[in-house]
């Protein structure tokens, strides 16, 4: 999603949106889920469930962000991210309807952008996921 360098060319107003907090969450539900191999046998998704609800509150915070003309690209792009990592997620626990539902979501999200080389990784990657 974001990081301290993809802020810097957001609006000023996104920008102050997305802040730090936003970030954490997003950089704390990717550690989580890259380490829920290690989830205990009895709760196989326990990582990425916790990871769910942090990716779930960013998207809900993304729909009350406040909207520029100059920053809908951006807000788009980002919830595109959040919808990718939210349907691997469902996809990762085995919820393949939900997670089929949110890469599509992602990809009606990108579709009519114009700019193709900030969506193009999103796009390729749920693809991908869609077979």
């Amino acid at each position: 999603m974001a990081s301290a360098s993809t802020s810097a060319q957001l609006s000023p107003r996104l920008a102050t949106w997305v802040g730090d907090e936003v970030v954490k969450d997003f950089v704390e539900a990717e550690r989580l889920t890259r380490e829920s191999s290690q989830d205990p046998p009895e709760e196989p998704y326990r990582s990425l469930y916790a990871a769910r609800r942090l990716l779930s509150a960013l998207n809900e915070n993304l729909k009350s962000c406040p909207v520029e003309e100059e920053s809908d690209e951006d807000v788009a792009v980002l919830r595109a991210c959040l919808l990718l990592s939210l349907g691997l997620n469902y996809l990762n626990t085995e919820e393949m309807s939900r997670g089929e539902e949110l890469m599509g979501e992602c990809l009606r999200g990108v579709e009519g952008l114009p700019g193709k080389v900030k969506t193009a990784t999103v796009s390729v990657e749920a693809y991908n996921q869609l077979g």
